[in-house]
């Protein structure tokens, strides 16, 4: 057995375990989305490749209670996700595949099932497939399939960040 954790970011700092393999993620997809499990992939040749073997059989892992700690963590890597793929684009580096790489450990996209909300979609609100997120994060022009609404939120719709800054009450 492989065991990962995979820190999930679903609006600031949600997060989530990795329980699931891929039969049951195919079988999930066909039957909830009616599209293929198959990644799509962008111009710049991004794949999210999913894991083929079980993630873990404990049904323990993850049912705790998430800790501040984990939660700061998680926003650390987020941020620093945002300034790295917001550098590479402004240097005109593969930020698309940086992003790729992101929404995978970030969000757990070719590990498990992802039920992702952007904040500032509105058209197609809920991202389960990984282009689709990938859309959001780096602009509907930027991927194969992509979402006409995406500006691209890591990139600032071209205009880049500066910093990441989380006000945690």
């Amino acid at each position: 057995m492989v065991r990962r954790r995979a820190v999930t970011v679903i609006g600031l700092a949600a997060m989530a375990s990795v329980a699931t393999g891929e039969l049951r993620s195919r079988t999930w997809q066909q039957q909830h989305s009616g599209r293929s499990v198959a990644p799509r992939s962008s111009p710049a040749a991004f794949t999210i490749d999913v894991d083929a073997e079980v993630i873990d059989d404990d049904p323990t892992v993850g049912t705790g209670p998430i800790t501040e700690a984990e939660v700061r963590i998680a926003q650390q890597m987020w941020a620093q996700a945002i300034l790295d793929i917001s550098a590479a684009y402004e240097e005109k580096e593969d930020f698309v595949g940086l992003a790729g790489e992101a929404a995978k450990e970030l969000y757990a996209y070719g590990y498990t099932n992802v039920l992702f909300k952007p904040t500032k979609a509105k058209g197609s609100q809920f991202r389960p497939m990984a282009s689709e997120g990938l859309s959001y994060f780096v602009g509907g022009n930027h991927v194969e399939d992509g979402i006409a609404e995406d500006g691209g939120f890591a990139i600032n719709g071209g205009r880049g960040w500066a910093d990441v800054v989380f006000d945690n009450h």
